[in-house]
């Protein structure tokens, strides 16, 4: 996916937006915990390019579309974005991240010991993948620790 050019403040919103998960309300969340005042402008470039889903009552609410996921997938290999001074220290995190989580996934997809055939191509369920290897566990669909 091509990445859109974002301001520090928009990818700022995304970032935090994937790290927590969830939506975040825009004032008491957003601004007051993490830092980042999304601006209307801001908040209608990123609904325009389909990154985030807004909700306005009772107050602005913001989550990652399926878009901005993918958007913030993409962020694990790109490069910094030039001229945006501070974020070769997120990247570099981002990078390192996405190897590791491929280092584990590719030591964690191996065939399920309970399948029937126990053909090669037949992988642990996605709940499942290195939850004991990372001290995570799924719950309701979300990934947190114990």
């Amino acid at each position: 996916m091509p990445t859109p050019s974002l301001t520090p403040v928009e990818r700022g919103a995304l970032f935090v937006l994937m790290a927590e998960g969830r939506p975040l309300k825009e004032s008491s969340e957003l601004k007051v915990i993490h830092g980042i005042g999304l601006r209307p402008t801001h908040r209608t470039k990123l609904q325009r390019l389909g990154l985030i889903h807004t909700t306005k009552k009772p107050v602005f609410t913001h989550a990652l579309s399926e878009k901005g996921w993918l958007w913030a997938r993409d962020q694990m290999t790109a490069a910094k974005p030039k001229g945006q001074i501070g974020a070769g220290a997120l990247y570099s995190l981002l990078h390192g991240l996405q190897k590791h989580i491929e280092r584990h996934l590719k030591h964690c997809r191996r065939p399920h010991p309970r399948t029937s055939t126990g053909l090669s191509n037949e992988r642990l369920p996605p709940q499942s993948l290195c939850c004991s290897l990372s001290g995570m566990r799924a719950g309701s669909g979300n990934w947190r620790l114990p």
